[in-house]
C-alpha cells in the first residue's frame, strides 16, 4: 500500500527519524513504509498503541487498510456487508465499503463466507489488489504459456491454481499513476 500511495502521490518513502509505533524501531526494514502509511492514516495500529509488525494480518485488518487507503485515511460511513459473517464483525463497515467501492474485489471463500478473522494469504492479497486496480486481464492459453515462460519466477505458483494469474499479474511492474485508488492530499 505504501508503494502504491507514494507512487501515486509522486513521493519517496524514506526512513523515519522518530518512532511511529513503540514496537517499530526506526532502523527496521519496514519502518519507512509503516511511517508513511501512518502519516496518511492508513496504518493506525492496535488499541494497545503497537503496530505488531511481526504478526500476520487478518482479512478484516487488510480490508480496513484498503478502505482507508481508498478514502484518504478516513473511515467510511456505517454500512452492512453483503457477506453474512461480516455483518456482526467489528470491520463490517470497512468490508462493506470495499465491496461497494470495488465490486467483486472481495468475496467469500468457497463456503460463501468472508472469514474476517482468518489470516489473509499472499494469493488473496494479490487477487484483491489486482481487482481494485483493474489489473487482471483474462488471457488465452497461448498467452498463459508465454506468461509462464517469461514471468513466473515461483516454483510453487502452478498454472492450474485459482491464484495463478493474480500472482503473475502482481509481479509485473506497474505504474501506479493510473491506479484506481483515490489520491490522498
Amino acid at each position: 500500500f505504501a508503494r502504491l500511495l507514494a507512487q501515486r502521490n509522486g513521493e519517496r518513502i524514506t526512513a523515519p527519524t522518530k518512532t511511529t509505533f513503540p514496537d517499530v524501531p526506526v532502523n527496521a526494514w519496514y519502518a519507512g513504509y509503516v511511517s508513511y502509511l501512518a502519516r496518511y492514516g492508513i496504518a493506525v495500529g492496535y488499541t494497545d498503541g503497537l503496530f505488531h509488525g511481526d504478526e500476520p494480518i487478518t482479512r478484516a485488518e487488510f480490508t480496513k487498510m484498503l478502505s482507508r487507503l481508498s478514502n484518504g485515511g478516513v473511515d467510511p460511513a456505517d454500512a452492512d456487508s453483503t457477506l453474512a459473517d461480516a455483518k456482526a464483525h467489528w470491520a463490517n463497515k470497512w468490508i462493506a465499503d470495499v465491496e461497494t467501492t470495488y465490486p467483486g474485489s472481495i468475496t467469500g471463500r468457497q463456503d460463501g463466507k468472508f472469514h474476517p478473522d482468518d489470516k489473509i494469504t499472499r494469493a488473496e492479497t494479490a487477487k484483491i489488489i489486482n481487482a481494485c486496480l483493474g489489473r487482471l486481464q483474462l488471457v488465452s492459453p497461448k498467452e498463459e504459456d508465454q506468461m509462464d515462460a517469461d514471468l513466473n519466477a515461483f516454483d510453487d505458483v502452478i498454472r492450474c491454481t485459482w491464484y495463478y494469474n493474480n500472482v503473475i499479474e502482481a509481479t509485473v511492474d506497474h505504474d501506479a499513476s493510473d491506479a484506481d485508488f483515490h489520491t490522498v492530499d
